[in-house]
């Protein structure tokens, strides 16, 4: 989410749509949060993640904020129910943006995260490896747009894959590719996909991924 978005201020929002996409305890901690802002679009970015896994899993899930009840303590980890299931879910933001992690099949004690981060910070960039105890990590990266050729981030969201998992994987970033197969981006390697979760998302001025790659087991 970006933060500074026009349509993600308050008074750009409908007058119900805290009630529309948040359950009595978000709204809740919302009211009571010193920053009611940044505190909403934590929660909102949490449901979204959780929904993109959850879509993985299954595709007849549907995207109705209200049924995904997050959990979330004041450092942005936490769980997300959904039905029956719970994500964990770590939140990272700065000044101008959110963006959100969700994974499925890791649990820790209830209302927390079993995911510990190692994280690495850059000139206008932010990347960070998730560790979900025995199943490897997840990498996750946030980068602003600039001037991206095409306008709308997409070149510059692969290309910070390409670049964060090559040197991830020791692999050269030029021989690496995002490329879509249904539904579901992909990474690849001279147009042989790798075995890989990948997730892409871009708002306003930001891009950002997340990539799971089962038993890599090494941070930034």
């Amino acid at each position: 989410v970006d933060l500074t978005e026009p349509e993600a201020q308050p008074e750009q929002l409908h007058p119900r749509f805290d009630q529309r996409v948040f359950t009595a305890q978000e709204r809740g901690q919302i009211a009571a949060s010193a920053e009611p802002h940044r505190t909403r679009w934590m929660l909102w970015a949490s449901k979204e993640s959780t929904y993109k896994a959850a879509y993985k899993i299954s595709s007849a899930v549907r995207f109705i904020p209200v049924q995904f009840a997050t959990n979330l303590d004041p450092c942005g980890t936490g769980t997300v129910r959904y039905k029956d299931d719970d994500y964990a879910v770590v939140v990272i933001h700065s000044k101008r943006w959110i963006h959100a992690v969700t994974v499925y099949g890791v649990h820790g004690a209830s209302g927390s995260s079993p995911i510990s981060g190692v994280m690495e910070y850059a000139p206008d960039r932010f990347r960070i490896s998730l560790n979900r105890a025995e199943k490897g990590y997840v990498y996750a990266a946030v980068q602003p747009i600039g001037n991206a050729p095409d306008g709308s981030g997409s070149s510059v969201s692969r290309n910070l894959v390409r670049q964060t998992m090559g040197e991830i994987l020791a692999l050269n970033p030029k021989k690496l590719e995002v490329i879509k197969t249904g539904k579901a981006p992909q990474l690849a390697l001279e147009h042989r996909v790798i075995e890989a979760d990948l997730s892409l998302s871009h708002h306003g001025l930001f891009v950002a991924f997340a990539c799971f790659v089962e038993g890599l087991d090494q941070p930034f």
